[in-house]
């Protein structure tokens, strides 16, 4: 009696385990052995466990199975990822700078493979024409300007001439340009017919098959001697005075210093008076000339002065009002009668 009831309870334990492993498979098991306990004998329900027990290992391979391949297949994904990420070439700015690349490929076995190429050097560009070089001015006066400079540093070709402009700074639209050719390799011309005390831009460019670029320079002609003066009135305002009027030359050609007033009897020559008078902000001016002598016929001159002398001349001639005579002379009574007086 005491091995039948062992095995018995062997029976009901295993019916829990297989229960738990394979719930709907051990539930039909378990309630046909509580459902007639005693109709088996104990060899039956030793091979009722028995079989139980295969059925419910052979049941639980394929899932084992399925779930060994899947976190295999699991850790060799990440595994596969990691060497990925691993073999990824990293950026590299020296290597991005350099002339020399490398371009990778993945052979059979997965392994980079670095193959060198090499980049052509860069063809050196074509030279291109600059600018003549030290530009600058050897001599000037009032109505010229003599300039040199040297060749381009650069040229594209053989220089077929040189462009010069010039215009003066208060008026950019009287520019003038003429094409100037080297004569003996000199590099050098003078500007005539300029106007005088006057600030010009004087530019120069080479041209070959093209037109280089222009450097430049800026200068002044020297004062000259200024135009006549203008408006100029001469008048006798009496017998021995006159009144002299007149206004700033329309050509100043520099800075006036003074003007000078010149006058003497048109008879007498060496009786020259001469005055200055200081230039005004109005450039108006009126003075008089007295202690002059009645009835007299004078030559008045007046003329303007900068640091380069004198310019031309304003001339007029006038004569003085009439005047009292002087009482006479060397008066002498030699006889005295009631009726005469000699």
């Amino acid at each position: 009696m005491s091995l039948p009831i062992s095995l018995y309870s062997l029976a009901i334990m295993s019916t829990l385990l297989i229960t738990v492993t394979l719930p709907g498979l051990a539930t039909s098991q378990s309630m046909s052995l509580m459902m007639d306990p005693e109709s088996s004998m104990p060899s039956s329900r030793e091979s009722s466990m028995e079989s139980s027990m295969d059925s419910s290992m052979q049941s639980s391979m394929p899932s084992s199975r399925e779930s060994s391949m899947e976190s295999s297949m699991d850790s060799s994904m990440e595994s596969s990822m990691s060497s990925s990420v691993e073999s990824t070439p990293s950026y590299s700015p020296s290597a991005r700078s350099s002339t020399t690349t490398s371009s990778s490929y993945l052979s059979s076995s997965s392994e980079i493979v670095e193959t060198p190429t090499t980049f052509l050097p860069t063809p050196s560009p074509s030279p291109v024409l600059s600018e003549p070089r030290n530009l600058s001015v050897v001599n000037v006066t009032a109505s010229t300007i003599k300039i040199s400079w040297d060749e381009p540093a650069m040229q594209d070709s053989s220089i077929r001439y040189y462009v010069i402009e010039y215009y003066k700074i208060e008026n950019e639209s009287s520019i003038v340009t003429f094409n100037y050719t080297s004569v003996n390799g000199l590099l050098c011309h003078e500007l005539i017919r300029l106007s005088p005390y006057t600030n010009y831009t004087i530019s120069v460019h080479a041209v070959t098959a093209s037109e280089g670029p222009s450097t430049n320079i800026t200068t002044a002609t020297l004062q000259d001697v200024p135009g006549p003066v203008q408006n100029t009135t001469l008048i006798a305002t009496s017998s021995d005075t006159f009144r002299v009027a007149w206004t700033d030359p329309s050509t100043l050609n520099g800075v006036l210093l003074y003007f000078e007033i010149s006058y003497h009897p048109s008879l007498n020559v060496t009786d020259d008076i001469s005055v200055n008078i200081t230039p005004n902000a109005s450039g108006s001016y009126q003075i008089e000339l007295g202690n002059l002598i009645a009835y007299t016929e004078y030559n008045v001159s007046i003329q303007a002065f900068t640091v380069a002398g004198g310019g031309i001349e304003e001339l007029r001639v006038e004569r003085t009002l009439e005047g009292t005579p002087d009482p006479p002379m060397n008066v002498v009574i030699s006889m005295v009668t009631s009726t005469t007086a000699i």
